[in-house]
């Protein structure tokens, strides 16, 4: 009569003879027990797990909390296989590079810094564009032209969060004369739909965002030449004892949280993240909003001074502010091209409110305000046609006012702006 092994809960008929062998066995293999040795352990109050005919050991689970997981190298990980998905979405319509913005901006404070300057920053923000851009003035293509725009608007997206260093790595690469040259041969092709609604908007918004990125750094210099270390404060409600009405004042950092701070600030992060003492939650500073966040209702005011005894030289801030990032000759290309844009007939609004921004920041150079009215720019300005938008008019009186200082002719050109506009 065969025997059924019930132990491993197996309906195998096993005969008398394999049995015998398996008895054998045991008594050979180390842990291995004889029923005189479960006898002994039965008296001596142990018993081996095994003998117990339905015992079943329940697998070890580490709690989550335990577990040891490298957060840092997961998303570094998981952003580095997603960006050639990124880019054929981006491919496939100018609309997801917001999203793929959004993804990449959210984990590039985590990403191996290597990979981040050599692949996200080096490579695709700056020599891929440079490629694909020979490539789009050598034979030009409807779509290529679209995947190259919106390449170029996906690195303007993301140029705030690696500022620094795609500024320092931009440096290394003919980048801007890259896009310089680019901006003329849109000009030179603006009768081509694709070419104006496409390619002229995000072009001239990296070079906005270049000549703003460089700004900041020379301000930044100044600032740090003054002091390497600021007094940052929030604006919270006063912590008391009681249930009086609180009243709001500026409470200073604790100084682990200044240090961090300042390192954040003056190595030109976006934000930083830190712990407030006695509250049990991570708070965002915003450098650019200059708000404190906790992710939920939480969103107050941040102030930063310098500290008592260090000054600031106004005339040297002045100076610097009117200094233009760019060579004389590279100027006069920009106003060149940029004024014969603003004299087309017609003019896509978008690409219009981005001319108009570029050129508030041109002309806060004296040198470049003057030869942007010898250019013809302010006749040009007064007879742009394109939708306006809420910030057109805004603009326009920016740029003349940077352009002429005499109040009897500003009054002038300001009747003449809305006169333009109510015409249009």
């Amino acid at each position: 009569m065969s025997v059924i092994l019930r132990k491993a809960n197996l309906l195998t008929p096993i005969c008398p003879s394999c049995l015998e062998l398996l008895a054998l066995l045991s008594a050979r293999i180390p842990g291995g027990s004889t029923a005189e040795d479960r006898e002994t352990n039965k008296k001596a109050g142990t018993s081996n797990s095994l003998d117990a005919e339905d015992s079943i050991e329940m697998p070890i689970i580490t709690p989550l909390k335990e577990l040891n997981i490298d957060t840092d190298l997961s998303i570094s990980r998981a952003c580095i296989e997603l960006m050639p998905l990124c880019k054929r979405l981006m491919e496939l319509g100018s609309d997801l590079v917001f999203s793929c913005a959004d993804l990449v901006s959210g984990m590039v404070s985590t990403l191996d810094e290597e990979w981040r300057r050599r692949q996200l920053i080096g490579q695709i923000m700056i020599e891929e564009i440079i490629i694909m851009a020979r490539s789009v003035m050598n034979g030009p293509s409807e779509h290529a032209v679209r995947v190259l725009a919106t390449r170029i608007h996906f690195a303007c997206l993301l140029f705030d969060h690696v500022a620094d260093e795609y500024l320092e790595a931009i440096g290394t690469h003919p980048m801007v004369s890259t896009m310089l040259l680019l901006l003329g041969f849109v000009y030179d092709n603006f009768d081509v739909d694709y070419m104006q609604n496409g390619l002229l908007s995000p072009v001239v918004l990296w070079l906005d965002l270049y000549d703003k990125g460089m700004r900041a750094i020379k301000r930044r210099n100044i600032l740090k030449a003054a002091s390497p270390q600021l007094k940052w404060s929030y604006h919270a409600e006063e912590e008391r004892i009681g249930t009086g009405r609180s009243h709001k004042k500026w409470q200073p950092y604790s100084p682990v949280n200044q240090l961090q701070l300042n390192k954040a600030f003056f190595s030109g992060k976006t934000n930083c993240v830190l712990k407030i003492p006695r509250k049990e939650k991570d708070f965002t500073v915003d450098f650019s909003l200059m708000r404190q966040r906790d992710g939920l209702a939480c969103n107050q005011a941040v102030f930063a001074e310098l500290p008592d005894g260090a000054e600031i030289d106004i005339e040297t801030l002045k100076k610097s502010e009117r200094e233009s990032v760019w060579t004389t000759a590279e100027t006069s290309r920009l106003l060149v091209m940029v004024v014969s844009l603003l004299h087309k007939s017609l003019i896509h609004h978008t690409a219009a409110h981005t001319i108009l921004a570029f050129v508030a920041r041109l002309t806060r150079d004296s040198n470049c305000a003057v030869n942007f009215i010898q250019q013809g720019g302010i006749p040009a300005l007064l007879g742009l046609r394109c939708s306006t938008t809420p910030s057109t008019s805004v603009l326009i009186s920016l740029i003349i006012r940077q352009c002429i200082d005499d109040e009897n002719m500003m009054a002038q050109v300001r009747f003449l702006c809305n006169w333009s506009s109510c015409k249009a």
